[in-house]
């Protein structure tokens, strides 16, 4: 079977985790911590303890350390980019607020709304993506039930995170190499220091020079995000309306 012609889910349980696979961005909203390097001396016997000063940190890597926290601290954003997964591209347009999500997904040409209240995932899909969530042979009649309704999947989803959610979005900015600091783009409020690395051609981000660094936007091996609007005060996100959900499970089996 090929990237091209897969359908994700076979199964009803395998429905809701294929597709929760994909899809719950910004949910995560706390980057895991890292165990902080020991700073205690040798005491080896008959050695003496190391007196080197620890590296100096770099412009670049401080600009980078300052735009990992603000993306991590945001109260919200929206979100454009895309992730290669596997053998399929899945691309992502979102406004994130308060860590709850409602936005679009695509994949293989499909589409599907989506939005994340919490842990809890509701879709909406079109006609041609009933068939990535739930299979084809179940396709036509889980859209007839579901009558224009949202789905909400089950509670073990977790969509968006393995994709967009936030750790991972802080994970493509931990780029390997040394950095590279570019030239200055954009004007006014909206200008962004354009960073590089020196052993990855494929990795770059621009950071905002103004205000919060923010990450701009970036690039990886396999892929690209474009973030805007930080911290307006959007309106909060809330659920749909119960007359409007189905469960996943309610649907055809």
């Amino acid at each position: 079977m090929t990237g091209e012609d897969m359908t994700i889910v076979p199964t009803r349980t395998g429905a809701a985790l294929a597709v929760s696979a994909l899809l719950l961005a910004g949910c995560e909203a706390a980057e895991q911590p890292r165990p902080a390097p020991s700073t205690a001396p040798s005491t080896a016997a008959g050695s003496t303890p190391s007196t080197a000063a620890a590296p100096a940190v770099s412009e670049e890597q401080q600009a980078l350390a300052a735009a990992r926290t603000a993306l991590q601290e945001a109260r919200s954003y929206v979100f454009h980019g895309s992730r290669r997964m596997g053998a399929i591209k899945v691309t992502a347009d979102f406004r994130m607020v308060g860590g709850n999500t409602t936005g679009t997904l695509q994949m293989q040409g499909r589409t599907t709304k989506f939005r994340t209240i919490g842990k809890a995932l509701y879709l909406r899909p079109s006609k041609d993506f009933w068939p990535v969530m739930i299979g084809f042979e179940r396709a036509a009649a889980a859209e007839r039930e579901a009558a224009g309704r949202w789905v909400r999947m089950s509670d073990y989803d977790s969509t968006v995170s393995r994709g967009f959610g936030v750790p991972v979005l802080l994970a493509d900015l931990r780029p390997a190499g040394p950095l590279v600091r570019g030239r200055i783009s954009g004007t006014g409020d909206d200008s962004w220091v354009n960073l590089t690395s020196g052993t990855d051609r494929k990795w770059r981000v621009g950071i905002l020079t103004t205000g919060k660094r923010y990450p701009r936007f970036w690039a990886t091996a396999n892929s690209n995000a474009t973030i805007t609007e930080f911290d307006t005060a959007f309106p909060a996100i809330k659920p749909p309306a119960k007359a409007d959900v189905v469960t996943f499970d309610e649907l055809s089996s």
